[in-house]
């Protein structure tokens, strides 16, 4: 099964576009891409870890397929169940603008490709990224596609992200993705339009993935005994005299009526290793499903500079394990 990178955010100075690779076979990642350093090793239920990575630029962008199966005749694709997710594998997320440094994660269906003798499915995949006047800030040539699809079906699942630098200017933007069935040569174009508001100081850039470094995603439909970190950025925060941050981030859970379930929030402050020329921190927190039910997991930033506060709210449900 193809999967996306946790991490998300290809390395790269602000001010410019970057290449973009496709993440194939547990984030095995294009040469031509760089990914933003991991975060550090947790190895207990511990408060988030820092990464000071060089991980913010202007606008990036990737697509990533998973491989599920879409038995179809050969003729033109259909683009379906278009919807913004709270990560890759996420459920869906309200739409609003993003702030600069946020993700933007988008899931659709793919219905139409031909699935051979060997089930495999052909098809090619483009996109590009442009701007409210036309103008093409990213593009992605079309790129040949032979996914193994061992469960039959008649869907395949597709998913692409958008990472939106500190630097990006308020504005529209569109994402467009295209799919081509090879044997007909007949195309079907989404295209998926998005806002980039204001810098701000906001929690940014949130997934949810199996590994502490982010490297397989998960969904936010858990199973109780199983474990899961919640990865997340700080942006738009200030640095004080010694050009660090004073930024505490707190993770709390909440029930379905809204009532904290823990006594106390986890909290991490950053207080150092931040890089002037990449001003964005990275953190993840642990949290062991421990029973079912549908929660919340809030996350609350705090920068002790400018006493500003952002909250960021991110659905988790939590299902017994199937008989």
């Amino acid at each position: 099964m193809a999967v996306c990178d946790g991490r998300s955010l290809l390395s790269g100075p602000p001010g410019g576009i970057y290449p973009v690779a496709f993440f194939r076979y547990l984030a095995r990642l294009h040469p031509l891409a760089a990914v933003a350093r991991p975060a550090n090793n947790t190895t207990s239920p511990a408060p988030a870890a820092q990464d000071a990575s060089p991980m913010w630029f202007t606008l990036a962008a990737a697509v990533v397929f998973a491989q599920t199966p879409a038995p179809a005749p050969a003729g033109k694709p259909a683009l379906t169940n278009v919807r913004s997710t709270f990560g890759s594998l996420g459920a869906s997320r309200p739409a609003g603008s993003l702030v600069p440094g946020d993700t933007l994660f988008i899931a659709f269906d793919i219905e139409g490709v031909p699935v051979d003798a060997d089930n495999k499915a052909f098809y090619a995949m483009a996109m590009d990224v442009t701007d409210s006047a036309g103008k093409v800030l990213y593009k992605q040539e079309p790129a040949a596609k032979a996914d193994f699809v061992p469960f039959g079906g008649k869907k395949l699942p597709g998913q692409a992200f958008i990472a939106v630098g500190q630097d990006q200017p308020a504005g529209d933007y569109t994402l467009k993705i295209t799919v081509t069935e090879p044997a007909s040569k007949q195309s079907t174009t989404l295209a998926h339009k998005f806002t980039v508001g204001p810098k701000a100081f906001a929690v940014a850039g949130v997934y949810v993935s199996v590994d502490d470094l982010g490297q397989i995603p998960a969904s936010t439909s858990a199973v109780v005994g199983q474990s899961v970190f919640v990865h997340y950025g700080v942006v738009g925060f200030n640095l004080g005299a010694n050009k660090q941050p004073d930024v505490a981030v707190e993770m709390t859970p909440l029930d379905e009526a809204g009532t904290p379930t823990m006594a106390k929030p986890s909290q991490f402050k950053f207080a150092t290793a931040v890089d002037e020329m990449y001003p964005g921190l990275r953190g993840r927190y642990l949290v062991p499903v421990t029973r079912p039910g549908k929660f919340t997991i809030r996350l609350t930033a705090n920068d002790a500079l400018t006493k500003k506060t952002a909250t960021f709210l991110l659905p988790l449900t939590a299902v017994a394990p199937a008989n």
